[in-house]
């Protein structure tokens, strides 16, 4: 007795003392997705399984015609037999036996060893494809245009580009293991997102955070911050950039207020992803949030005046010390941030006058709410 048969009667022993003690046993129009694992599994006449992503079996026996789809898990040793199909896209399979006309489909994964047999003398018509491209025949293996010949290592690249290396252990007459060369995907880019959106005040830093940013091929190289609105990614920096917003920085840069900001994602084929997001600057005082602290929002915060003990005030209405009313120390506040209306440079009043600007209003408001005297 040759070694090839001495392997297939040790397989053909497993197989039946695995179906005889299998976790799972299906027949005939039975169907188990396999998400959890398994010691054994078994599967007969016509019967289907898929193995999931943390699904796991340490033998598994296909039989009569069951269909077998690997899109996840792992699989320790797995036979297949008499007209069974079996379909891997994913996941990985360390020893797979393919005897008596089955059919083997291989896209994605790993299969470490691959036997493809006859069952003692009985001549069987196996087929195994394997889908990729860059494929390579070594250490004793060769190929023959499209067919595998020999005993060996065959190694090539899924479509997506992931390198695979399965040891084939021998092609009986009559079986058949192919390659069947077909073109790669396409480069695709990377996903750019740039998190937030952000609210800092003058003066704090935030963390700008383009970490869920994600690339098919895991390779992102750089990050790129455009902070102006200019579309010139001028600051590199990782996926976490900590951006203080010191006044000195932003006079020279954007300023208060509400401002887009975009990151670029580029990867490792130069492919490249901008994503936006919103960073708002508060500048105390500033109730309108559009960068400047001025008439507008002082006519703002009179507007919703409610003295020491009003309630419900919130920013847009001038409550810049978030006590909920709006007073004189919210004018106060107000005040000491004065930067005047656009066009940027244009000179701050003197504080008397920003006094006069803010108390006048307030005599005649006051004056309003006072009860009429009769004479």
């Amino acid at each position: 007795m040759n070694t090839s048969r001495v392997l297939v009667a040790a397989v053909l022993t497993l197989m039946i003392s695995a179906a005889a003690r299998a976790d799972f046993s299906l027949i005939g129009t039975e169907h188990l997705d396999v998400t959890w694992s398994h010691a054994n599994g078994y599967l007969s006449d016509s019967s289907t399984a898929d193995v999931l992503d943390g699904g796991s079996v340490s033998v598994l026996y296909a039989h009569d015609s069951s269909t077998v789809d690997i899109s996840g898990g792992n699989i320790g040793l797995f036979v297949t037999t008499r007209d069974s199909v079996v379909r891997i896209s994913d996941g990985s399979v360390s020893d797979l036996y393919a005897y008596q006309n089955s059919t083997v489909d291989i896209s994605g994964g790993q299969v470490a060893h691959l036997g493809v047999f006859d069952t003692m003398d009985i001549p069987s018509s196996n087929v195994v494809t394997f889908h990729g491209y860059d494929f390579q025949a070594t250490a004793g293996l060769s190929l023959d245009g499209n067919k595998v010949v020999g005993t060996g290592l065959l190694t090539g690249k899924w479509l997506d580009g992931i390198l695979w290396v399965t040891a084939v252990r021998g092609t009986p007459p009559g079986a058949t293991i192919q390659v069947l060369p077909e073109m790669p995907l396409p480069p695709l880019p990377p996903e750019a997102h740039a998190g937030g959106p952000y609210t800092i005040f003058l003066g704090e830093s935030v963390t700008l955070d383009a970490g869920g940013s994600m690339d098919p091929n895991l390779d992102i190289v750089s990050y790129r911050w455009d902070l102006d609105g200019d579309e010139a990614f001028e600051t590199d920096a990782g996926d976490q950039f900590t951006y203080e917003a010191s006044p000195t920085y932003l006079a020279s840069l954007i300023g208060g207020g509400h401002h887009t900001i975009s990151v670029l994602v580029t990867d490792g084929e130069g492919l490249s992803d901008t994503d936006e997001t919103l960073l708002t600057i508060m500048t105390y005082g500033d109730a309108n949030i559009d960068g400047f602290v001025d008439d507008l929002d002082l006519a703002w915060l009179l507007s919703y005046w409610t003295g020491p003990l009003g309630t419900g005030g919130t920013w847009a209405h001038g409550d810049f010390d978030g006590d909920g009313s709006v007073s004189e120390d919210d004018l106060s506040i107000l005040l000491a941030n004065w930067t005047g209306s656009p066009p940027a440079g244009a000179t701050i009043p003197e504080p008397a006058t920003l006094s006069l600007l803010a108390v006048a209003p307030l005599a005649a408001m006051r004056r309003r709410r006072e009860p009429t005297r009769r004479a």
